[in-house]
């Protein structure tokens, strides 16, 4: 039978054609199916290379649109997976953000704004105690939601301030708590502000993780108090034993223009 294409052009150019007419008929269909994947401009342009009887364009064309319907099922594919984890996660109470990168980043401190009636002056401790942790540590939270650049990317200068606030504040808390519980809230504050973890997560291990939670947050709004009297938002904090005044407010921190 090839003997007989070789022998005879015209039988090779109509199973030719008829190849690729089959082809972009399947082509086709897809491109139709797909609606907004933007390719009927290059099913039609097949279709006139088609009646020009020039297959190599068919061909070529063809490839294109194939390769580009792949990748347009495999992106689709990811979306639906990424947002069916976000609605798993947002269950659980956390929150997916999307990075620059367009990875999902879960953020446990924006989930808590977002799903608790947190009180302003806590909410601005969180965020400036994120602010600082972001200059201090490499390990801070990176989403499009939160830009502040990271330990690694900021001065020296910047760096080692806020490092050293941050060591302060530890003091401050002890002198708060009487070294009852201190590296328990400054540990929560770090998690969930500085590295964006979320309280579940933190919970995990016990047995009964939503009860756990329950006291983590707790705990998290006394951090936030603590962080407040410390950051000079707010003038006033009942009495604890050993309470001992702030020694430097992390507002004092040097702040880059960039992450204003």
């Amino acid at each position: 039978m090839s003997a007989v294409l070789k022998s005879n052009p015209s039988m090779m150019r109509a199973l030719t054609r008829k190849r690729l007419e089959e082809r972009l008929a399947g082509v086709r269909s897809r491109v139709e199916a797909d609606v907004g994947c933007g390719l009927l401009h290059l099913v039609r342009r097949a279709e006139r290379g088609l009646f020009d009887g020039n297959a190599e364009l068919v061909a070529d064309l063809c490839d294109e649109m194939d390769e580009a319907l792949v990748s347009r099922a495999e992106e689709l594919s990811a979306a639906a997976s990424l947002a069916e984890q976000s609605r798993a996660a947002n269950a659980r109470g956390e929150e997916q953000l999307e990075a620059g990168n367009g990875a999902a980043t879960r953020d446990g401190w924006h989930w808590l704004l977002r799903k608790r009636e947190i009180s302003i002056t806590r909410r601005l401790a969180g965020d400036q105690f994120r602010e600082v942790y972001a200059k201090a540590r490499t390990d801070g939270i990176k989403s499009c939601l939160y830009e502040a650049r990271g330990g690694g990317d900021g001065p020296v200068v910047t760096r080692t301030a806020a490092a050293m606030a941050i060591s302060d504040f530890g003091v401050h808390v002890y002198k708060a708590t009487g070294g009852v519980a201190g590296d328990q809230f400054i540990h929560l504050l770090e998690a969930v502000c500085g590295r964006g973890e979320t309280l579940r997560d933190m919970a995990k291990g016990s047995k009964d993780i939503e009860k756990r939670a329950l006291v983590l947050e707790a705990h998290l709004m006394t951090a936030l108090d603590m962080a407040a009297v410390f950051f000079r938002l707010v003038t006033t904090q009942p009495k604890r034993a050993g309470m001992g005044a702030p020694d430097k407010p992390l507002a004092d921190v040097p702040v880059d223009s960039d992450a204003k």
